[in-house]
C-alpha cells in the first residue's frame, strides 16, 4: 500500500436529505411509510484509491430523510458519508493490510436512512482490490511515462502495462501478472521533479519488480544502476548500502525521509547524488533534438563504472572529483562523445562540489534546503554543461560559472541563515563552511577552522586530540598516531609493530623470533630472559657455551667420540663399539674393561688381575684366583684337580704340576718316574727288590715279602736265624 494516501477529512456520520412534497388541504393525515434506499450492493475500489459510492435514499410522504452509518457495525466505522450521500474510506484502504472486520478486503457497511419515525437500513460490500504500487523518485517524480517491462527487452511493448505517474510520483494500477515475465521491471522516462518543478524529459529510471507483487517498487537512481540481481551486492557494497535490495528497492524511502527516519535520509542523500550524475552523464551523450536515443546505455555505463571502481577503491564517495572525473572520462572513451578531458574534468569538479553540499548529514533531503540545491542545479549547471559540450564557453569559463559562489547567487535564503566563515554564502550552499582549506566532505568538523580530521571519531579533533586514534597511546609516544591498530615501529620500517612480520628486520619473522624487537637477539634456549648472543651458557646447564658441545641442549654437554650425538643419548659415547653399560672407560676409546678394578683399563694395565702376576706371565690375567693353567686345559691350577692332566689328583700327586711324575717315595724331590732310587735306600731300584720301600732291597725267594722282613729268605723252609745258607734254598 503506497503511504501517500493520508486521512481524508471525516464529514459528520449523519447525513440530512430534505425533499419537497405537494399539500393537501384535507385535515386527514397519511399513512407514513418508511424510507427506501437505492444504492449497488456490492462496490470495488482500488487500493489507495478513491471510494466515491452513492447512497441514495427516498421517502414517499416527501419527510426529511436523514442518512447515516450504523456505528454498531465495525467495518462502518471506517468510512464516512457526507450530505450529498457520498461515501468514503476515512483512510485509503491497504490491500495488504486489510481492517475489515475479518480481514478478508470485502467490508461490510450498513447505511440507515430515517424520516425521523421510521428508518430503513442497508448494507454495501465494498470490495478492496489488490493494486500494482510503486513510486518514482529523484525527488518524487510527476508526469513519467512509465512502463512495465515484462519481457526485458527495455522497450514497451503491446501488452505491457504503462501509464503516467501521480502528482506525487506514485504508480497505482490494478495488479499484473508476471506469468512468462523474464527479469521485469519499472521503467520511467522524463517527469517533473515536484521538488525543483523542473522537468526532466531525459531522465530515465528502473526499479526491479519481485516476484511477490504485493510489494512496492521504490524507482530511484539508485534502483537503476543495482536494479540487476548479478550486481546488486557489490554495487551496494561499493556505496556503503548495507541493506538488502529488497529493503532498498520495496520500501517508500522518500515517505520515510520525510518521516526524518535515519537511515530513509542517508539513502536519499545518496540517492541526490546519483541522480545529479545521471543526469550529468545525460549531457554528455549524444542527443538527437534534444533527446537522448538511448538513456538505459547512460544508466548501465554508470552501473559499470562503479563495479569497476568498487574492486579497486573500497566504498566510493561520489564526492571525489577524480573518482568522476575518471567516470565521466571512461564514458567519453566507450560512447566516443567528443568531449575533452579538460571539459569532463571540469563538470566532475563542480558536480563533486553539488554532491558535498548533497552528501553533508546536516542535509535533510526532503527539505527545501534540498530543493534548492537541486533546482539550482537542474538548471544553471545543466545549462552551463549545455554551453560547454556545445563549445559556446571554455571549461575556464564553465568553472567560473559553477562555483558555488556563482551556482547560489541570489538563490532564495535558506531556511539557515548560518555563516560560519562570514564568507557571505550561507552554510546550505557553501562546500568549504569554516574556510580552513579543506572541503566538507573531508572535513570531520566542517565548522571549525581548527580542525578537520577525527580519526578515532571521538568528538575531538586531531589538533586537540592528545591521542588521535584513541588506542590509549598518546600521539607524541605513537608511532603511528593515526592508526589505533599500531604505536610502535621498533625497527623503522615504516610498517607497525602488530602489522610487521619481523619486527627487529633481524631476518627472522616474529613468531620465531624470542626477542622480536632485539635485532641482535633471535633466541633464547634457556628461556632465562638473557639471548643466546649475550649468554655464555645458552642452555643454563651449568657448562658454558665454549666448553659444551651442545650449548644448546641442556640434556647434553660432550660429544667424547665426536659422532654429534651427545653423550647422554649416546649408547657408545667413545665409539670403540663397546655401549657404555658394558665400557668400564666409555668415554676411552683405547679402553673397555678394567678387570681388577683399579682404575686402570685392561689394555694399560700390565696385571689386569691385580693377582701380582703380570698379564704376559698369568695365563688367566683376567682372573685374579688364577695364574696357571700347566696342563693347558683351560682350567686354572687352583680350580683344577689334576693340575699337570697325568690322571693323579694334585691331592695325590707327589708332582702336581708335573705330567711325568707323581710319586716321590723317598721324598728327596725327584720323582720315582726320574729318581734312580726311589726309595733313597742306597740300592738303584734296577738292582732293588723293592724300589719304593727303603727297608727291603732284596727278595731272595721271591715271595714278595723283603728279605729284612722275610723269616726265611730262601723259602727252605729253615728261618734264616737257623739256616746257615739263609740265602740258598738249597742248603
Amino acid at each position: 500500500m503506497n503511504p501517500k494516501l493520508g486521512l481524508v477529512c471525516i464529514n459528520c456520520f449523519t447525513a440530512v436529505l430534505c425533499a419537497c412534497g405537494g399539500g393537501s388541504s384535507s385535515s386527514e393525515q397519511p399513512v407514513n411509510v418508511a424510507p427506501t434506499i437505492s444504492t449497488l450492493a456490492t462496490v470495488s475500489v482500488l487500493e489507495g484509491q478513491i471510494l466515491n459510492a452513492q447512497i441514495d435514499a427516498a421517502d414517499q410522504n416527501a419527510n426529511q430523510i436523514t442518512l447515516s452509518l450504523d456505528l454498531n457495525s465495525v467495518d462502518s466505522r471506517l468510512f464516512s458519508l457526507d450530505n450529498k450521500g457520498r461515501l468514503t474510506f476515512t483512510n485509503h484502504p491497504d490491500f495488504e493490510a486489510p481492517e475489515d472486520l475479518d480481514n478478508d478486503n470485502v467490508y461490510q457497511v450498513t447505511v440507515v436512512a430515517s424520516d425521523g419515525s421510521l428508518s430503513t437500513a442497508a448494507t454495501v460490500s465494498v470490495l478492496v482490490t489488490d493494486a500494482f504500487e510503486a513510486r518514482v523518485v529523484d525527488g518524487p517524480i510527476a508526469g513519467a511515462r512509465f512502463f512495465i517491462d515484462l519481457n526485458d527487452n527495455n522497450i514497451e511493448d503491446s501488452g505491457e502495462p504503462s501509464g503516467i505517474t501521480d502528482d506525487e510520483g506514485f504508480i497505482l494500477i490494478p495488479q499484473i501478472s508476471l506469468a512468462d515475465a523474464v527479469n521485469p521491471k519499472v521503467i520511467t522516462r522524463g517527469g517533473r521533479d515536484t521538488s525543483t518543478g523542473q522537468e526532466l524529459r531525459n531522465l530515465v529510471l528502473v526499479g526491479p519488480i519481485s516476484a511477490d507483487l504485493r510489494n512496492f517498487v521504490f524507482v530511484t537512481p539508485l534502483s537503476t544502476i543495482g536494479f540487476s540481481s548479478a550486481d546488486t551486492p557489490q554495487i551496494f557494497a561499493a556505496l556503503g548500502v548495507t541493506e538488502t535490495g529488497a529493503a532498498i528497492f520495496g520500501n517508500d524511502l522518500w515517505a520515510a525521509a520525510e518521516n526524518q527516519e535515519a537511515r530513509a535520509l542517508e539513502i536519499q542523500r545518496l540517492n541526490a547524488q546519483l541522480g545529479i550524475i545521471l543526469l550529468s552523464l545525460e549531457r554528455l551523450f549524444p542527443q538527437v533534438d534534444g533527446v537522448v536515443p538511448n538513456l538505459l546505455a547512460v544508466n548501465r555505463q554508470l552501473t559499470l563504472e562503479v563495479l569497476a571502481h568498487s574492486s579497486t577503491s573500497g566504498i566510493l564517495r561520489l564526492t571525489d572529483s577524480a573518482l568522476l572525473s575518471s567516470i565521466f572520462t571512461n564514458f567519453e572513451q566507450v560512447h566516443n562523445t567528443g568531449i575533452s578531458n579538460d571539459a569532463l574534468s571540469t563538470v566532475a569538479q563542480t558536480v563533486a562540489s553539488i554532491n558535498i553540499l548533497l552528501a553533508s548529514s546536516a542535509l535533510d533531503p526532503t527539505s527545501v534546503n534540498a530543493d534548492t540545491i537541486l533546482e539550482l542545479f537542474q538548471t544553471r549547471v545543466l545549462n552551463a554543461i549545455n554551453s560547454l559540450i556545445s563549445n559556446n564557453i571554455s571549461p575556464t569559463d564553465f568553472m567560473a560559472e559553477t562555483t558555488v559562489e556563482m551556482i547560489f547567487a541570489g538563490a532564495p535564503v535558506p531556511d539557515s541563515t548560518l555563516d560560519t566563515d562570514a564568507d557571505g554564502l550561507h552554510d546550505v550552499f557553501d562546500t568549504d563552511t569554516d574556510n580552513d582549506n579543506v572541503l566538507n566532505n573531508n572535513d570531520a568538523f566542517p565548522l571549525d577552522t581548527s580542525e578537520y580530521v577525527d580519526s578515532d571519531f571521538d568528538g575531538i579533533g586531531n589538533n586537540a586530540d592528545p591521542d588521535d586514534d584513541n588506542d590509549g597511546v598518546n600521539d607524541v609516544d605513537d608511532a603511528f598516531p593515526l592508526n589505533a591498530a599500531e604505536t610502535l615501529d621498533n625497527d623503522a620500517d615504516g610498517t607497525g609493530d602488530n602489522a610487521d612480520l619481523d619486527d627487529d628486520n633481524d631476518g627472522v619473522n616474529d613468531v620465531d623470533d624470542a626477542f622480536p624487537l632485539n635485532a641482535a637477539e633471535t633466541l633464547d634456549t634457556d628461556g632465562d630472559g638473557t639471548g643466546n648472543n649475550a649468554d655464555l651458557d645458552d642452555d643454563n646447564d651449568g657448562v658454558n657455551d665454549v666448553d659444551d658441545a651442545f650449548p644448546l641442549n641442556a640434556a647434553e654437554t660432550l660429544d667424547n667420540d665426536a659422532d654429534g650425538t651427545g653423550d647422554n643419548a649416546d649408547l657408545d659415547d667413545d665409539n670403540d663399539g663397546v655401549s657404555d653399560v658394558d665400557d668400564a672407560f666409555p668415554l676411552d676409546a683405547a679402553e673397555t674393561l678394567d678387570t681388577d678394578g683399579d682404575g686402570t683399563g685392561n689394555n694399560a694395565d700390565l696385571d689386569d688381575d691385580n693377582d701380582g702376576v703380570n698379564d704376559v706371565d698369568d695365563a688367566f690375567p683376567l682372573d685374579a684366583a688364577e695364574t696357571l693353567d700347566t696342563d693347558s686345559d683351560g682350567a686354572g691350577n687352583n680350580a683344577d684337580l689334576d693340575d699337570d692332566n697325568d690322571g693323579v689328583n694334585d691331592v695325590d700327586d707327589a708332582f702336581p704340576l708335573d705330567a711325568t711324575e707323581t710319586v716321590d717315595t723317598d721324598g728327596d724331590g725327584i720323582g720315582n718316574n726320574a729318581d734312580l732310587d726311589d726309595d733313597n735306600d742306597g740300592v738303584n731300584d734296577v738292582d732293588d727288590a723293592f724300589p719304593l720301600d727303603a727297608a727291603e732291597t732284596l727278595d731272595t725267594d721271591g715271595d714278595s715279602t723283603g728279605n729284612n722282613a722275610d723269616l726265611d729268605d730262601d723259602n727252605d723252609g729253615v728261618n734264616d736265624v737257623d739256616d746257615a745258607l739263609p740265602l740258598d734254598a738249597t742248603e
